[in-house]
């Protein structure tokens, strides 16, 4: 029954995803790019990215610029008190080489909770990265990830 149950859930998972892009695929009002197209980068071309704030989508309390220790055991405490059952993820990475990679951003979103945006190069960040491994570990919880392949 538990193969049963969980093929199920897959099959409702998917079905709620490809109603989503449905919904959104005609909406480029929804898009979050015109925020950002909005930003000189012209004028922050020698800033340290991190403490630059980010632009204003207008509805800030359902995201969060995780961009010190501080913020990452927050963001911790948020998803696990939120109990997700689906947790999405994309990295964000600067290749140097074929062999070598340094991840650069973490982006973290849920079925429950606000959305996260976590500069693991800010000061202390990438330190507190690893209390999300419990989160990733968790069995009950459906992980998904842009572009995972082996």
């Amino acid at each position: 029954d538990n193969m049963n149950d969980t093929h199920i859930f897959v099959q409702e998972a998917t079905k709620r995803g490809k109603e989503t892009i449905e919904r959104l695929i005609d909406q480029p009002g929804l898009c979050l790019r015109d925020a950002h197209d909005g930003i000189d980068f012209e004028q922050i071309v020698n800033e340290d990215l991190s403490t630059v704030d980010p632009p204003t989508l207008g509805y800030d309390d359902t995201w969060m610029l995780v961009n010190t220790a501080d913020k990452m055991r927050q963001c911790v405490v948020e998803l696990r008190d939120a109990q997700p059952s689906e947790i999405g993820f994309d990295l964000e990475m600067y290749n140097k080489s074929k062999y070598m990679q340094i991840t650069c951003l973490l982006q973290l979103t849920s079925d429950v909770g606000k959305d996260y945006v976590i500069d693991v190069l800010a000061s202390g960040v990438w330190d507190c990265v690893s209390l999300l491994a419990p989160l990733f570990a968790d069995a009950s919880i459906c992980k998904i990830g842009h572009a995972i392949g082996g």
